[in-house]
Protein backbone atom coordinates (compact mmCIF):
# COMPACT_ATOMS: atom_id res chain seq x y z
CA UNK A 1 0.00 0.00 0.00
CA UNK A 2 1.37 3.44 -0.90
CA UNK A 3 0.70 7.08 0.78
CA UNK A 4 1.24 8.49 -2.88
CA UNK A 5 -0.13 12.11 -3.52
CA UNK A 6 -1.04 11.16 -6.90
CA UNK A 7 -4.23 9.78 -8.15
CA UNK A 8 -5.08 6.56 -9.60
CA UNK A 9 -6.48 8.11 -13.21
CA UNK A 10 -9.54 5.46 -12.02
CA UNK A 11 -9.60 4.96 -9.07
CA UNK A 12 -12.21 2.21 -7.30
CA UNK A 13 -12.99 1.96 -3.61
CA UNK A 14 -11.49 -1.45 -2.14
CA UNK A 15 -15.43 -1.96 -1.01
CA UNK A 16 -16.64 -1.57 -4.71
CA UNK A 17 -14.19 -3.85 -6.63
CA UNK A 18 -15.69 -7.20 -5.94
CA UNK A 19 -19.30 -5.47 -7.43
CA UNK A 20 -17.31 -4.70 -10.44
CA UNK A 21 -14.99 -7.74 -10.63
CA UNK A 22 -15.24 -11.38 -9.87
CA UNK A 23 -12.87 -11.37 -7.44
CA UNK A 24 -13.63 -11.41 -3.17
CA UNK A 25 -11.93 -8.39 -0.81
CA UNK A 26 -10.46 -10.96 1.48
CA UNK A 27 -8.56 -12.03 -1.81
CA UNK A 28 -7.91 -8.65 -2.66
CA UNK A 29 -6.77 -8.12 0.70
CA UNK A 30 -4.53 -11.13 0.02
CA UNK A 31 -3.74 -9.64 -2.95
CA UNK A 32 -2.44 -6.48 -1.76
CA UNK A 33 -0.14 -7.88 0.94
CA UNK A 34 1.97 -10.02 -1.56
CA UNK A 35 2.49 -6.97 -4.06
CA UNK A 36 0.26 -8.41 -6.69
CA UNK A 37 -2.00 -5.47 -6.56
CA UNK A 38 -1.12 -1.66 -5.49
CA UNK A 39 -3.54 0.39 -3.26
CA UNK A 40 -3.63 3.36 -1.97
CA UNK A 41 -4.91 5.65 1.02
CA UNK A 42 -5.31 9.21 -0.07
CA UNK A 43 -5.91 11.15 3.66
CA UNK A 44 -8.65 9.17 5.06
CA UNK A 45 -9.04 5.26 6.04
CA UNK A 46 -10.70 4.06 2.47
CA UNK A 47 -8.70 2.25 0.26
CA UNK A 48 -8.61 2.75 -3.27
CA UNK A 49 -6.73 0.66 -6.45
CA UNK A 50 -6.44 1.96 -10.38
CA UNK A 51 -9.17 0.27 -12.74
CA UNK A 52 -6.61 0.57 -15.20
CA UNK A 53 -4.80 -2.29 -13.35
CA UNK A 54 -7.54 -4.74 -12.23
CA UNK A 55 -8.89 -4.50 -16.10
CA UNK A 56 -5.43 -5.82 -17.07
CA UNK A 57 -6.26 -8.68 -14.83
CA UNK A 58 -9.80 -9.55 -15.66
CA UNK A 59 -11.58 -9.44 -18.68
CA UNK A 60 -14.34 -6.50 -18.07
CA UNK A 61 -17.81 -8.02 -19.36
CA UNK A 62 -18.43 -5.29 -20.79
CA UNK A 63 -15.96 -5.00 -23.44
Amino acid sequence: MHDAPSIPARPIALVDVPDAYPISESALRKWMRTGRVTAWRFGGKKLYLDRDELDAMFVVASR
